[in-house]
Order: C-alpha cells, then structure tokens, then sequence
C-alpha cells in the first residue's frame, strides 16, 4: 500500500508539505500500542498524520475508544488524522452473512469520533450516487436488500 501510494504522489509532482515524512507500520488495533510506537522511535512532540483508512470496521467499538484515548494522547496539538468508516448497515449479520463487520456508525461526526475533542471534517459521504474526488461514485449495495450502504471520509484536526 505504501509502495503504491509513494508511486503514486511521485507520479503527479506532489510536494511533500510535512518537516520530515516517516511512517511506522503497526497494528492500531493492537494492545499497548503507544508503548509499541514510543519504542519504533515515535515523537509524541511532533504533529502526526494518523492514516486509519479500512481499520474502524474490522474491530469493536470498545477497542475504536481505545485507540482514540491513545492517539490522542500521543498527539501533539495540530496532528490529524483522517479514517473510513462504513454505515451500521455493515455490521448486521443477516443482511451480510459471513462477510459482516464488527463496526459501523450513521453518524459519525456525533458518534464514536465525538470521544475526543478534535476538530472533525466530513470530507465525503459515500452512500449516494454523486461525484466524489473528481470521479463518478457509485456506492456499494446491501447483498440482500440492495441498499446503499453509508460510508463517510473523515478527517480530524487536534487543536
């Protein structure tokens, strides 16, 4: 994924606008995870870019609260993070069976996310046919229903 998106921004000339660019691979979902980051060289004086893109769905809530208090912690004022997080649709069993994920939220500008007081941005919300990004979107539908599945793009400032 790193790869790609490193080819990717060389591609189109982007211009790097953070001091220093590093990036630690780690599991977010795990125990002990500032712990973890502290000892891979993690500097909690520095702004941080947290990219939590396709995690919120694969784990509970009470563990999403988790990794927001420790993100939190560990980020200096003018970090930010950005996530994907689907509708509630998504984790219910007998529409989706098998392929059911843990978590998802209608609203999550006044859900999950309001446990920490960070500026939040809806940045897209993906459950309507619309453009997005400068491209057609055509959202995901339910297997059963063949409802529009929710899913929003946000992104968060820590003031």
């Amino acid at each position: 994924l790193f790869d790609h998106k490193t080819k990717v921004m060389k591609a189109l000339n982007a211009t790097l606008i953070a001091r220093k660019l590093d990036y630690i691979v780690s599991n977010l979902a795990q125990n002990k995870l500032d712990n973890c980051l502290l000892v891979k060289g993690f500097n909690p004086a520095n702004p941080t870019f947290w990219a939590m893109e396709g995690l919120f769905p694969y784990i509970e809530r009470t563990k999403i609260v988790e990794l927001l208090k420790v993100v939190d912690c560990l980020s200096a004022p003018g970090s930010e993070f950005w996530i994907d997080i689907p509708g509630q649709m998504v984790a219910d069993g007998e529409e989706w069976g098998k392929r059911a994920m843990k978590y998802g939220e209608d609203d999550p500008m006044h859900g999950v996310l309001s446990d920490i007081s960070w500026e939040l941005e809806e940045q897209a919300s993906l459950g309507v046919v619309c453009e997005h990004f400068g491209r057609p979107w055509m959202p995901m539908l339910s297997p059963k229903m063949k409802q529009e599945v929710p899913f929003f793009c946000i992104i968060a400032k820590k003031p």
